[in-house]
């Protein structure tokens, strides 16, 4: 008996967050946290800011959650498929660098933006506290050589 569009959509969605969950690093967990932070403390800027909110503004902003999740399940199946190859041919990198260097690097732009709302209504941040969200950008760009 064939399954319907709507249960297979939830069948790969149930085995893409099984993946993901099995993967799941304290870094992520704290990326995740960020974004909804970040979305959250973006509507507080608007109404301190006195800014109408916007609702096609608001969804992007989701969708842009969303695409950073895709992103970084992306940097989990690269190195599932490098561990997997690599470990066939007798090498081991003992860590999962593409995963780890998209975590530090969503971490990183979530952090700026999250102390950019802050700042927006009103709270007072120390300049110091911005410094560890630029060095992760910052590292991830130059350990991959590449401009972002």
């Amino acid at each position: 008996m064939p399954m319907d569009k709507p249960n297979s959509i939830a069948l790969i969605i149930i085995g893409i967050l099984s993946f993901m969950a099995s993967k799941i690093s304290t870094a992520m967990i704290i990326v995740f946290v960020f974004m909804i932070l970040d979305y959250v403390t973006g509507i507080m800027a608007l109404y301190v800011t006195g800014k109408d909110f916007d609702k096609k503004i608001a969804f992007k902003g989701i969708i842009k959650k969303l695409a950073y999740g895709l992103f970084l399940f992306m940097a989990l199946c690269i190195d599932a498929v490098i561990f997997e190859k690599t470990s066939l041919m007798g090498v081991s990198l003992g860590f999962p660098i593409f995963t780890d260097a998209t975590t530090i690097y969503i971490l990183g732009t979530e952090g700026l933006s999250l102390i950019s709302n802050l700042k927006k209504c009103g709270v007072n941040i120390p300049s110091w506290m911005a410094k560890p969200f630029e060095l992760m950008i910052g590292a991830v760009k130059r350990a991959f050589n590449v401009k972002v």
